[in-house]
């Protein structure tokens, strides 16, 4: 069914049309004041694996803008929306030093921003666990600003021990900082006791809701995006390739758990 199609229905018969509901989530592991306050999840669907594999929301077709509306049945979460995650690359918090393996190609990413062609934009970068991790690790993050300004870090992100599979953690910036072009290393400062795969990403966020705890609320991107339909098309790096996925995102102040996203036109 095309999304013309969908739309037409709505109008002549109502209501939602589904267009993916994401998994049931696991426990993860809350963020506290040396690792961002703010903890998140990120929700494949049904046919994903938690914390591990992502796999894009299906829009029913190449459409390549986006007016839809969240309906959430949270649990312990306070928000959540659509987002799509570019994956930068990986590291290892088993070993001090340089830890940082780069996947994708030459950044920033480029869009067309305001009439204006191959504009460099700049996401928000955070960290997804892959594994579980033992003892606390500590780093600092080296990061190409919002302006396009090399930074070297120096303020410390320390890990909540023992964190599980799936959590996610927002990196930070120096101050002031709020988005990065590119993610340049994570530095080591005190190593964990066990070995596992941490993602690296930055987030675009396409669209949010405010959630009721099991209850429902609804959002729509042209209210809450200046009157403009959200482009869901991929930005471009500057050479090379990346990863991205548009997938759906849970955020509380505590550990998100029992939670689900359901997305549809309206």
């Amino acid at each position: 069914m095309s999304i013309n199609q969908i739309i037409q229905n709505l109008a002549e018969y109502g209501g939602v049309y589904n267009i993916g509901t994401t998994v049931t989530s696991s426990n993860t592991t809350a963020a506290n004041s040396t690792s961002g306050n703010i903890s998140f999840q990120i929700l494949p669907l049904a046919t994903g694996t938690f914390g591990s594999t992502q796999e894009d929301i299906n829009f029913c077709g190449s459409e390549d803008q986006l007016n839809q509306s969240l309906e959430y049945a949270n649990v312990g979460g306070t928000g959540g929306g659509i987002a799509r995650i570019y994956e930068v690359g990986y590291c290892d918090f088993n070993l001090t030093g340089s830890r940082f393996t780069r996947t994708a190609g030459t950044l920033p990413l480029l869009r067309t921003v305001m009439g204006q062609s191959n504009a460099a934009v700049a996401y928000i970068p955070f960290i997804m666990l892959a594994a579980p991790i033992g003892t606390a690790p500590s780093f600092t993050v080296d990061y190409v600003a919002a302006d396009g300004t090399p930074t070297t870090g120096t303020l410390v992100t320390t890990l909540p021990a023992s964190a599980v599979i799936g959590s996610c953690f927002f990196l930070r910036l120096e101050d002031q900082g709020s988005a990065v072009q590119d993610i340049t290393d994570i530095v080591v400062n005190t190593a964990s006791s066990t070995s596992g795969t941490t993602y690296v990403y930055m987030m675009e966020l396409l669209s949010h809701g405010q959630d009721v705890v099991q209850g429902a609320s609804v959002y729509d991107t042209i209210v809450g995006s200046g009157a403009r339909f959200t482009v869901l098309q991929p930005a471009t790096p500057t050479s090379g390739s990346i990863d991205s996925w548009v997938v759906c995102v849970n955020y509380s102040t505590t550990a998100a758990t029992n939670s689900f996203i359901s997305v549809g036109f309206s």
